[in-house]
């Protein structure tokens, strides 16, 4: 879903993000793609204002634009998000943070199941929070939410680094 980016649309963003028990993107992570739109949406805003991402993800990059079929698609992991989003912030000074919800240490199971396989997506978004430049302290570089009042304690505490006021 694409929300214009704006002030006091926060709102909007939450009404775009699907509801969990919603099946219907069966594993779709779109993340790379996702970036590029930011970036592009970002590029045409030139107000002086601080520019910034938030990755937000619940799984594993895929959906690589170079995919050769469906099994590509899904089950293979994107390695272009790291490179997108070391660009954004290496060649345009766009920081990204990074934040996962509910995902487990451990490496995905080679199966057909929408997810790419054999890939940790804790040591992934650890590679893609130092790309961004700016790496949380200590093993886990990027924010691990488990729940909703977790994920809104990290975007509260990104949002004390990036602005004084609000968003």
């Amino acid at each position: 879903p694409e929300v214009k980016v704006g002030p006091m649309n926060g709102q909007a963003i939450l009404n775009a993000i699907p509801v969990a028990s919603d099946t219907t993107i069966k594993g779709g992570t779109p993340a790379a793609k996702g970036i590029k739109t930011a970036v592009a949406e970002l590029d045409t805003i030139d107000n002086g204002n601080p520019e910034f991402m938030i990755l937000v993800t619940d799984g594993a990059a895929n959906c690589s634009e170079s995919a050769p079929d469906n099994t590509g698609l899904f089950e293979v992991y994107d390695e272009n998000l790291p490179m997108v989003v070391g660009d954004a912030f290496m060649n345009k000074s766009i920081p990204t943070y990074v934040v996962g919800i509910a995902l487990k240490n451990e490496t995905s199971p080679a199966q057909k199941d929408g997810n790419p396989d054999n890939v940790n997506v804790y040591e992934k978004l650890n590679e893609v929070a130092i790309a961004g430049g700016v790496p949380r302290p200590g093993d886990v570089k990027w924010y691990d939410t488990q729940n909703q009042v977790e994920l809104q304690t990290a975007l509260e505490e990104i949002s004390m680094q990036i602005l004084s006021c609000t968003i």
